[in-house]
């Protein structure tokens, strides 16, 4: 049993996917929410045997409104907790002074997942993208990524994520870098071109690209957040195969529910084998526009092109 205490969504979330990467495919993951279940579902679904070899993972988002009943039947199922499952539940806050606390604390099972404060997040960044993405950020780049995104550790690593493709073969991150890619999640016209590719309009697409090349002189980035974005279509298309629901979705790719609807539709235009054949046509353009001869902006409108066929 572990149990997650504190604010932070992307510790917690760290975490249960830590746990169910050692338990890979979906029957042996299940989820709760501990204000709408009983202690006695989640004790079953603990007591209940796992598919294959490894073990069921059990989590328990918000925690915090299981009853007292609950809590006391779980005291109970602490005393003698299933050899084959990992029970993860997730508390923002937990009374230290409650029994429940101090049976799990006694046992080593409390984990903290409060916010970092804002004054250790660039060192947090450090790390991260140097053992995730293999980039080295000086701290001066990592405090302006944090000052220019925000203290959400969840937006920084996407933020993160974005700036590791746009960066390319690179190693070390600039401060242009973060500029250019956290300043594009302000400039509509940049993201416009990534949903007009994801839809296949290419008539829309090429007339944003030609207002935001007038704009701006450096073409080098789309196609690493072209990528990006194709790179999620695809993860969601898995996900959707696999019987996965749109809240599940949602959460993993950190897609916002109004936007739900038009990436599940997205996620259905593409067959797979044209997913393979964008995902290559873009590594090679990537690899053209900064290698080869030719304009770039003239190399990615072909692409824009070929990828909205």
């Amino acid at each position: 049993m572990t149990f997650l205490v504190g604010e932070d969504d992307y510790l917690k979330r760290e975490r249960v996917c830590e746990q169910k990467r050692e338990s890979p495919g979906p029957f042996n993951h299940e989820a709760f929410d501990g204000g709408e279940c009983s202690a006695g579902e989640i004790i079953s679904a603990c007591s209940t045997l796992p598919f294959g070899t490894g073990f069921r993972v059990i989590v328990v988002g918000n925690a915090d409104g299981l009853s007292e009943k609950g809590r006391e039947a779980l005291l109970e199922y602490m005393s003698d907790p299933s050899p084959t499952a990992r029970l993860l539940l997730l508390f923002n806050k937990l009374d230290r002074r409650s029994r429940l606390f101090r049976e799990a604390q006694k046992r080593g099972w409390v984990r903290s997942c409060a916010r970092l404060p804002d004054g250790k997040l660039a060192a947090w960044l450090r790390e991260k993208a140097r053992a995730d993405y293999g980039k080295d950020l000086s701290m001066a780049v990592a405090r302006s990524l944090v000052e220019l995104a925000g203290p959400d550790m969840n937006a920084l690593v996407n933020e993160l994520e974005k700036i590791s493709l746009y960066v390319g073969d690179r190693r070390d991150v600039r401060a242009e870098d973060v500029a250019e890619i956290v300043s594009a999640r302000r400039e509509p016209d940049i993201w416009a071109l990534v949903e007009a590719v994801a839809d296949k309009d290419e008539r829309r697409a090429l007339s944003i690209y030609s207002r935001l090349i007038r704009r701006r002189s450096d073409a080098y980035g789309v196609p690493g957040l072209l990528r990006w974005n194709l790179n999620r279509i695809w993860v969601g298309k898995e996900m959707l195969k696999k019987g996965a629901s749109r809240e599940e979705i949602g959460r993993s790719l950190k897609i916002s529910s109004y936007r739900m609807n038009n990436f599940i539709r997205r996620a259905r235009l593409f067959e797979e084998r044209e997913l393979y054949r964008s995902y290559r046509l873009l590594l090679g353009t990537d690899w053209q526009m900064k290698s080869g001869p030719g304009d770039p902006r003239g190399i990615l409108e072909r692409l824009i092109i070929v990828l909205c066929a």
